[in-house]
């Protein structure tokens, strides 16, 4: 069964960068089989990687079982036990809590220091298909590395009163121009910047990034290359559908935007036998090796009284304090849950909280496994 249906080309196959229905989500009851399917294909795709044993392997040197967890205050399920890969690139399943987890202590932060306005920033750079992401990348870090840098960005600083930044990174990729990364930045500030101060700071944002990007052999849209607009939760349209936390912290976890592919939607076109988006999914994977998603600049998360920053392994192991064993299952059965491809089907049985249904359920597969 296709993980997403797509409409098909006249030769009867689906074509990549076809993407309408990409940006359907499936139901809510089925987005966790969903993702689990996407993380076999990720598994089929990346074998060495360590994503590949994400969610299949029990933890060695443990109790040998796997619990089947249950958070009643999130009405969600989860699995002890196992092997996590903790990647926010790659993985489906750790990604979705990663990402959750991060944007929740960000708007924490930002609830409780109510004073700091927030300004969002969106710098791209132009690209054609055939460009490497790796060579996108670097050259998009490299710039707003030296857009912020100086006394020039300092003055800036100063006159906005710009308490510091984080910064994320979105990739998508479109059929008519290839990989397109691009940076969200928030600023939180101090003061209000007014109108005028925001064309000011894009226009400099424009000039520092678009400058360095051009003496490298690339090119910045004067008009669509650098974006300003204050993120505040009530106003933006940027931010409008979760609020600038989210914007930011899920940013990567987009199946796509304007007839563009995010990660997700090239693994489910590959799970569908679409080779092409496959092999871009691989070049995703290297490229994407050793790069953080989320970036605070220093002293931040102490100024909105975050504490210590958390790996992303840490946060995609980390366990709710209300979360409670539904069913505790060994090896042999934990085998039997893998060999059928039942990973999300289990978890979606065991978020109704219910652990004789659970358990009803589990021996049926069992029986028929």
């Amino acid at each position: 069964m296709a993980i997403i249906p797509q409409t098909p080309t006249a030769s009867g196959a689906a074509g990549l960068g076809n993407t309408r229905a990409i940006h359907v989500p499936p139901p809510i009851f089925e987005r966790v089989k969903w993702r689990f399917a996407l993380l076999d294909e990720a598994r089929r795709l990346l074998p060495d990687a360590r994503v590949a044993d994400c969610m299949r392997r029990i933890i060695p040197g443990g109790e040998n079982t796997v619990d089947v967890m249950f958070d009643p205050e999130h009405e969600a399920a989860h699995f002890k036990g196992v092997v996590t890969c903790g990647s926010p690139w790659l993985c489906p399943i750790c990604a979705a809590k990663i990402s959750e987890r991060r944007k929740i202590e960000l708007q924490e932060g930002l609830v409780a220091h109510p004073e700091l306005s927030q300004v969002m920033v969106t710098l791209t750079l132009q690209h054609r298909r055939g460009d490497a992401l790796s060579g996108l990348l670097d050259n998009l870090k490299d710039g707003l590395q030296f857009a912020r840098s100086g006394a020039p960005w300092q003055r800036f600083v100063d006159r906005l009163g710009i308490a510091g930044s984080v910064t994320a990174t979105e990739i998508t990729w479109g059929e008519g121009s290839g990989w397109h990364p691009h940076a969200h930045v928030l600023l939180l500030c101090e003061t209000v910047p007014s109108e005028s101060e925001l064309v000011r700071l894009e226009g400099f944002l424009s000039e520092r990034f678009g400058g360095w990007i051009g003496k490298n052999g690339g090119y910045v849209s004067p008009e669509f290359g650098v974006k300003v607009q204050l993120g505040d939760a009530g106003g933006a349209a940027y931010v409008a559908k979760w609020g600038s936390a989210a914007e930011l912290t899920k940013s990567n976890q987009k199946l796509g935007r304007d007839n563009r592919l995010g990660p997700w939607g090239l693994l489910a076109l590959s799970a569908d036998g679409d080779r092409k988006a496959g092999a871009l999914f691989q070049e995703y994977a290297a490229a994407v090796r050793g790069r953080r998603v989320l970036r605070f600049s220093r002293g931040l998360r102490d100024r909105l009284g975050m504490g210590d920053e958390k790996s992303d392994e840490e946060l995609a192991v980390a366990e709710e304090a209300t979360a409670v064993v539904l069913a505790t299952l060994d090896r042999y059965q934990w085998a039997c849950v893998v060999g059928n491809g039942a990973r999300g089907e289990l978890l979606e049985v065991a978020a109704r909280g219910d652990p004789e249904k659970l358990w009803l359920w589990l021996e049926q597969l069992f029986r028929s496994g």
